[in-house]
C-alpha cells in the first residue's frame, strides 16, 4: 500500500489502521530520524498496543575510518531477519 499527501498524524494514523487490518509485519519509511521518532510518539497514541522495531542508521559516514557499535549492527540485523520471518 502506498499513501501520498497525507499531512501530520494523518500518515500514522493511516498505518496504524492499515496494521489493524494486515495480520504481518508492515514497514514505514520516514524522511528523518525526527520524523521516525515522531511515528513512534503517534502509534504510541494511535496504537499502544503495537510494538514499533526501529532500523536505525549506522550512526557513521561512509568515509569514516572506524566500524558502527557491534550492538547497533545486531539490532539492525534483528530487525531484518524480523521483517523476512
Amino acid at each position: 500500500m502506498r499513501w501520498g499527501q497525507l499531512y501530520g498524524s494523518a500518515q500514522s494514523l493511516a498505518a496504524s489502521q492499515a496494521l489493524g487490518q494486515y495480520r504481518g509485519s508492515i514497514c514505514i519509511v520516514t524522511e528523518s530520524a525526527s520524523a521516525a521518532d515522531t511515528v513512534e510518539h503517534e502509534f504510541g497514541f494511535f496504537s499502544p498496543e503495537v510494538r514499533l522495531r526501529r532500523f536505525c542508521d549506522y550512526e557513521t559516514l561512509p568515509y569514516d575510518a572506524f566500524s558502527p557499535p557491534p550492538e547497533l549492527l545486531a539490532e539492525r540485523l534483528s530487525v531484518l531477519y524480523h521483517l523476512v520471518a
